[in-house]
């Protein structure tokens, strides 16, 4: 614990220098690359806080007062430029954290590059952006892979790369161990020609689960005699057209086919339909009911004419739109990755359905990795309309009074 009395310690530890120096060339070098801090150090997280690109050994990072040491085994490889990322997380001894990176970038023979590029990672599922991603940059020539960080915006660098053809992928690094698992999300793989110095890329990175099997429908409702609801174990490909999917819809227990076709629609698509069609009718009653009062107010009806200088009702203003998140381009910095997936639709037959029991087959499903051959069965249940209530209250006449003649 600090000593008693003097001003209590709440700043992060800063890095005072660096050996070697960031951008310079040391050939040849066989020691360890520091970062000196201006206070002594705390040992945890020091052992995740570091990522060497490329990695062309196993990392060893050690911790020695308010120094940081950093060794690969079997060396630093000559003629290769490293990057040096330390990550956020250092803490001192009374537990300051610091919370910004530190990219230190040296060479071991060949000349450092003024190269740059960049993008963004984002979640194809949410269509926001992915801090836990970790993005990917292989050299064709010699097989190097660079590694870069992401930041709470999604936004990722490269710079002062040697020049040469890289093949760039993000992964979702959920277990957080700086590899590429089977069952976490990726994204496609990018070429990046860098031919000079003066070209420049801007990538959007979009991560997809890493589905192996096809979309399998799970659930079925009835929700009334007009749609039927489905629900899907995967995400579904929103670009993927519904004309694709066939649907079998059979009456129970008899298995009496019912004739199509049938529409099929997203969620989101229904409830604009029927938001447009309650509109459309609110509408046209108001327009009925003030032909009406216009007709009374002519026969020289004066409450119908105060009714008449009431507002019309119009149609439903629209939702606002959720603000996308700001990155250090302006709200236009995300990629417009496309509409959003999802895992329910709507099934609407061409004659209200009876009531019974029903068994539903779709096939042809295409899920968000585009694997098709998704599909399968479900039963449900179109229940009847509750009756009408008949119940009419009593005429209450305990205050009623005989009129005089």
């Amino acid at each position: 614990m600090p000593p008693p009395g003097g001003v209590p310690d709440q700043s992060p530890p800063r890095i005072v220098s660096t050996s070697p120096a960031p951008l310079s060339v040391v050939e040849p070098f066989n020691g360890a690359v520091v970062f000196r801090f201006d206070e002594g150090l705390s040992e945890r997280n020091i052992e995740n806080s570091v990522v060497v690109s490329p990695a062309t050994g196993d990392v060893d990072v050690s911790k020695d007062g308010a120094e940081l040491r950093v060794r690969i085994s079997g060396g630093w490889r000559a003629g290769v430029i490293y990057r040096v990322l330390l990550a956020p997380g250092i803490r001192d001894r009374f537990n300051n954290e610091q919370r910004t990176p530190v990219d230190l970038v040296f060479s071991t023979g060949p000349p450092i590059m003024n190269t740059a590029f960049g993008g963004l990672v984002s979640d194809r599922i949410t269509g926001r952006p992915e801090p836990q991603a970790v993005v990917e940059a292989k050299r064709r020539a010699d097989s190097l892979t660079y590694v870069a960080a992401v930041d709470s915006l999604g936004f990722f660098a490269y710079r002062n790369l040697p020049l040469g053809f890289y093949d760039v992928v993000a992964y979702t690094d959920r277990n957080r161990n700086r590899r590429k698992d089977s069952a976490e999300p990726r994204s496609g793989t990018h070429v990046v020609p860098l031919n000079s110095e003066r070209d420049t890329f801007d990538l959007d990175l979009v991560v997809l689960p890493n589905d192996t099997t096809p979309a399998r429908l799970v659930r079925a409702e009835g929700r009334d005699s007009l749609q039927v609801r489905l629900f899907t174990d995967d995400y579904l490909d929103p670009e993927a057209t519904f004309d694709r999917i066939e649907v079998t819809l059979i009456a129970l227990p008899d298995s009496t086919a019912v004739e199509g076709p049938f529409t099929l629609m997203t969620v989101d698509t229904f409830n604009a339909r029927s938001r447009v069609r309650a509109d459309s009718l609110r509408v046209r009653a108001d327009s009925l009911r003030r032909d009406s009062l216009r007709v009374a107010a002519e026969q020289g009806d004066t409450a119908a004419a105060r009714l008449l200088d009431l507002p019309r009702a119009g149609p439903a203003r629209p939702l606002p739109q959720t603000p996308r998140p700001t990155g250090p381009g302006g709200p236009a910095a995300l990629p417009s990755i496309g509409p959003p997936p999802f895992q329910e639709f709507v099934v609407l037959p061409p004659q209200p359905l009876p009531p019974g029991r029903y068994s539903i087959s779709v096939s042809n499903l295409q899920n968000i990795s585009r694997r098709v051959g998704g599909g399968g069965s479900a039963s449900f249940e179109i229940r009847p309309p509750p009756p009408p209530d008949t119940t009419t209250a009593k005429r209450d006449t305990s205050t009623v009074r005989s009129i005089p003649r």
